[in-house]
C-alpha cells in the first residue's frame, strides 16, 4: 500500500518533468521501437529488462526532444514502473545499467542517457536483420514483474522472422543464449507468440496404400535418422512429409520497414553478415538454380506452411546463347532470343 501511494507521488512529479512541450501526452501512451538484435544480445549479457527501460526513456526523451538528460527520481520512477519493484530494488536496477545504457548521476542528481550508437557497441549482436517493432509504452508496463517483462520481450527476438521461415529450436537457444528447457518454457508462456508446423514434401501418391510403402522405404533405409515423417491427404492425393522447424511470429504489434532502422544498426549488420550461412529458404519462385533449398509451395492451412525441395537437376535450367550481334545488349536480349527460336 505504501509503495503504491509513493508510486501515485512519483507519478505526478513525474509527469510534470517529461511533459515539457505544449502537447502534453500521457508517457504511457507513447510509442517505442524494439530491436531485435539488441532483444538477443542483451539477453545474453543478462540486461534484458535494462533495456526495456532505456528503451522507455529513449521514447520519452524523443518526444520531449529533450538531449537524453533525467532526473534521478524520473528514472527510478521509470523503473519501477515497468519492472513493478520496489525503490530499493531500483536502485540496484539503475546501478547495474550504469555506463551500459545510462551515466551516473552528477551533483545536481541528473543523468544523461548512452545513445544508440554507445548501447549497440556495449552489445554487439550476432544475428541477421529484421524489421523493428513498434509497442506503446503501456504494452510493457501492464506486466506484473520482471520475469513476465522478459517473457514479453523474448517474444520479439522468437517472431522476428514472422511466417516466412522455420526457425529450429537450437538456433533459438543460440539467439537467446539460453538452455533448451528456458527456449521450449518461453515459447510456451508468451501469450504473443504465434506458431506455425512447417512441412517438405517429399512424395505425391494417388493412393494412400502407395504413400505408405514409400514411407516404410524412406524409415529403412535411414533407419538411425531422427527426421519425422507422416502423410497428409491433400484433396485425394497422398503427400508423404518431412517435419521441419516451426515457424513463429509475432501479429499483434505492427512492425517499421526494414529500410527504416537506425544507422546505428546498419553500419554492424555489414561486419555481422559475413559469418551467415547461406540462405536456405525462399517464399516464391527463385531466379537461379540453386542446390539444396526450400521453397514455399503455399501457405497450406491454417496450421501449417508446405515446402519444396529444389536441387540442381531440376527446374530452371540455365540457357547459354553465345553472342553473334554486337549490337546485343541486356535490354534487347530477348527480343534476339525470341528470334533466334522462330528460325529454328
Amino acid at each position: 500500500m505504501e509503495l503504491k501511494i509513493r508510486l501515485e507521488l512519483w507519478q505526478k512529479e513525474v509527469q510534470k518533468l517529461m511533459n515539457e512541450t505544449e502537447d502534453k501526452v500521457q508517457v504511457h501512451k507513447l510509442y517505442l521501437e524494439l530491436y531485435p538484435e539488441l532483444i538477443s544480445s542483451t539477453n545474453k549479457a543478462k540486461q534484458l529488462n535494462n533495456y526495456g527501460v532505456w528503451s522507455v526513456l529513449k521514447t520519452i526523451d524523443k518526444h520531449k526532444e529533450g538531449a537524453g538528460k533525467f532526473q534521478y527520481k524520473s528514472v527510478l520512477y521509470v523503473i519501477c514502473q515497468t519492472l513493478k519493484v520496489n525503490e530499493k530494488y531500483a536502485y540496484e536496477v539503475f546501478k547495474k545499467g550504469v555506463n551500459l545504457f545510462w551515466k551516473a548521476p552528477n551533483k545536481n542528481k541528473e543523468i544523461y542517457l548512452l545513445s544508440l550508437e554507445k548501447v549497440v557497441a556495449n552489445f554487439p549482436y550476432e544475428i541477421a536483420k529484421t524489421a523493428p517493432f513498434k509497442i506503446r509504452v503501456m504494452d510493457l508496463w501492464k506486466h506484473e514483474s520482471p520475469g513476465e517483462l522478459k517473457t514479453f520481450l523474448r517474444g520479439f527476438l522468437i517472431g522476428r522472422y514472422g511466417q516466412k521461415k522455420p526457425l529450429s529450436k537450437a538456433a533459438l537457444c543460440e539467439n537467446l543464449g539460453c538452455s533448451l528447457s528456458t527456449v521450449k518454457r518461453q515459447v510456451k508462456k508468451s501469450e504473443s507468440i504465434t506458431i506455425k508446423n512447417n512441412f517438405e514434401k517429399v512424395g505425391e501418391f494417388n493412393h494412400v496404400n502407395l504413400a505408405y510403402e514409400f514411407q516404410t522405404k524412406i524409415k529403412l533405409l535411414n533407419p538411425e535418422s531422427k527426421e519425422s515423417y507422416k502423410i497428409i491427404n491433400d484433396n485425394g492425393n497422398y503427400l508423404v512429409v518431412k517435419q521441419l522447424s516451426n515457424s513463429y511470429s509475432v501479429e499483434d504489434y505492427s512492425r517499421i520497414k526494414i529500410s527504416k532502422r537506425p544507422r546505428a544498426l546498419k553500419v554492424t549488420d555489414s561486419e555481422v553478415s559475413e559469418s551467415f550461412s547461406k540462405r536456405k529458404y525462399y517464399l516464391g519462385k527463385i531466379k537461379t538454380n540453386k542446390d539444396g533449398v526450400l521453397v514455399k509451395v503455399s501457405d497450406g492451412n491454417e496450421k501449417f506452411h508446405m515446402w519444396n525441395s529444389i536441387s540442381k537437376a531440376e527446374d530452371l535450367p540455365e540457357v547459354n546463347i553465345e553472342p553473334q550481334y554486337k549490337t546485343r545488349t541486356r535490354y534487347n536480349a530477348k527480343f534476339w532470343l525470341n528470334k533466334e527460336m522462330r528460325q529454328e
